[in-house]
């Protein structure tokens, strides 16, 4: 007898992914964002932001300080909690017509707890409107 397959729901037609093309890599790209970009800070997230044309498209780094984790494995854990957080919550940023070039920097200086990260995220994001 075979198996049945899930239906689809929801959640298949969403895009939950975080594909190359939406991340910010570009060392002249970060430059100009910190040159004429915005700052807006939700502790224990800061953002650096900058409006960019439509074709463009939003891009997206993250950033996590060696002076506050000395340890990678530590930093990296960090970062991929905040990709997590920003890639399950693009689809709630209100953002408009508009594209952004978004660096995202972790402040504190404790691990975070995942829930408390995802909320700040949010309402980080939905802040650089």
């Amino acid at each position: 007898m075979k198996a049945k397959r899930p239906k689809k729901n929801y959640f298949y037609r969403m895009n939950f992914g975080f594909p190359a093309k939406e991340r910010l890599k570009s060392k002249k790209q970060i430059e100009q964002l910190f040159e004429s970009g915005q700052s807006v800070v939700l502790y224990p997230l800061k953002a650096w932001y900058l409006p960019v044309d439509a074709d463009a498209g939003t891009k997206v780094a993250f950033a996590v300080p060696k002076k506050s984790f000395k340890r990678a494995v530590d930093r990296n854990r960090i970062k991929r909690q905040m990709r997590e957080a920003y890639r399950l919550n693009k689809a709630n940023w209100d953002k408009g017509d508009k594209e952004y070039h978004v660096l995202l920097l972790y402040m504190d200086k404790q691990m975070p707890a995942y829930q408390k990260l995802e909320q700040s995220m949010l309402v980080l994001l939905n802040k650089l409107v």
